[in-house]
């Protein structure tokens, strides 16, 4: 069941899409930086509960509506990317989230809406 992934393991240099495909692993926790990832489509991660932080290397263009909903666990985003699109409640009930770290990032197209806490 899905719900019984705690961690992710490797770099996964080559991956550079991920499609809902962690969606309800509740026990996620961790996973590796994403070194190679493009973009993050809608609800790539979602109700990951327990996941506290994640990290995308510079190629991330694009995070979709929905992608991180109801990740209540995490507190951290960084990327290094220098644009990013950032969709609709791509991080709606995300209550943890503290931190963003978009250090050297150097245009959003997109932020309104991303954040529905409540």
């Amino acid at each position: 069941a899905r719900s019984s992934i705690v961690s992710i393991t490797g770099e996964g240099p080559n991956l550079e899409v991920i499609t809902a495909g962690f969606f309800g692993c509740s026990e996620l926790s961790s996973i590796p930086k994403l070194t190679g990832i493009v973009r993050l489509e809608s609800q790539s991660f979602g109700k990951c509960y327990k996941l506290r932080e994640i990290e995308c290397g510079p190629n991330l263009t694009t995070i979709f509506a929905n992608c991180f909903t109801g990740c209540s666990g995490l507190a951290t985003f960084k990327t290094s990317s220098k644009s990013l699109f950032i969709s609709m409640e791509a991080f709606s009930f995300c209550e943890s989230l503290k931190k963003f770290n978009f250090e050297g990032v150097i245009e959003i197209t997109h932020l309104r809406g991303a954040l529905h806490l409540m």
